[in-house]
């Protein structure tokens, strides 16, 4: 169903069960659009976060969706009134706020202003896979197409591992950034999540997972992960480590992927994205843009949002963790 209505990852059973795995709190919901004849004209994939306490879920129960739903039209009024349907359900089972991300999605931004969400804008790179290999190579930046070549002269491959072995350089190279981050902004490294062998296992056994690693001399020194339907591959995870950074890999597997899913018919393949803000130079994501721009391609707006349903219980939710922290502190002193 996903393939027909051009959708990604973000709507498929595979990545309820990979949420399911590294969010165990989270249930997984999934919700579909009729029509006058009974017929599914859209679907969504939304996950419920609310505590087993009855009195905590009370106070807080959140909904939330990593990409927009979809509709077998292409129709901003359709999509709105999903939307809404979706808000509707929300108020009628307690939630207390709704979330709606935008990975690999259309903007919708217009319809979150007209439902009255608090809007956050990202960018999105998207490169198209149905020109000649020619045109992606000329849409690179200069500096791109020198580390592509120089990791290339320097004996770099990009092979395809087993499952298990690209689970396990997938959560090595996840606990090296996290420790790169961490480094960088002083955070201690037990307050980052521990990486989970199996919420990788489950989205490599899937038919619509793909991973690639940058290989020398058989040493793994980089790797991506990137799940993809015939419409669009996006990238979810991967990285570098310390080699694969001065080697210049991430440059060489990123487009070495990108020659592979054209020869598997895929027709887009999205990058992901940043802040809206990581244009700035002074932004702490500006990296992270100027590195997906230089892969050439296109730059999309997108939006997600967010909106409080209940006001009052969100607002004593709140208060009641800002006395507890208090008591903590006093405690701790």
């Amino acid at each position: 169903m996903v393939a027909s209505f051009c959708g990604s990852i973000f709507h498929m059973s595979v990545w309820e069960k990979f949420i399911t795995i590294r969010q165990p709190n989270s249930t997984p919901l999934f919700f579909t659009l009729l029509d006058d004849t009974g017929s599914v004209i859209g679907c969504a994939l939304g996950f419920k976060d609310c505590s087993k306490n009855r009195l905590k879920s009370y106070l807080r129960c959140h909904l939330w969706f990593d990409s927009m739903p979809l509709v077998l039209a292409s129709d901003n009024s359709i999509e709105c009134t999903f939307l809404n349907m979706i808000q509707e359900y929300a108020l009628r089972h307690g939630y207390t706020s709704i979330s709606i991300g935008s990975f690999a999605s259309k903007d919708l931004g217009d319809c979150l202003t007209s439902l009255n969400y608090s809007k956050k804008e990202r960018l999105e790179f998207i490169v198209p896979l149905e020109c000649p290999e020619e045109t992606n190579y000329a849409g690179l930046s200069k500096l791109r197409r020198d580390n592509i070549k120089r990791a290339s002269n320097k004996g770099l491959k990009c092979v395809e591992l087993s499952n298990s072995k690209s689970a396990e350089q997938l959560c090595r190279i996840n606990e090296i950034i996290t420790s790169r981050v961490g480094d960088k902004t002083g955070l201690p490294k037990s307050s980052h999540s521990p990486c989970v062998l199996n919420q990788y296992k489950v989205l490599l056994e899937s038919k619509y997972t793909k991973a690639w690693a940058a290989v020398l001399d058989e040493e793994v020194v980089s790797i991506a992960l990137f799940g993809f339907t015939n419409h669009m591959a996006v990238y979810i995870s991967g990285g570098s480590d310390q080699k694969g950074l001065k080697l210049q890999a991430s440059s060489f597997l990123l487009w070495s992927s990108l020659q592979n899913f054209r020869l598997l018919g895929v027709k887009n393949l999205s990058l992901g994205g940043c802040s809206i803000s990581a244009t700035s130079e002074d932004n702490n994501e500006h990296g992270v843009y100027l590195f997906k721009k230089s892969f050439g391609g296109k730059i999309l707006k997108c939006t997600s949002g967010e909106k409080i349903l209940e006001k009052y219980r969100y607002e004593l939710d709140r208060r009641l963790k800002i006395i507890n922290h208090k008591i903590k502190d006093y405690l701790y002193i």
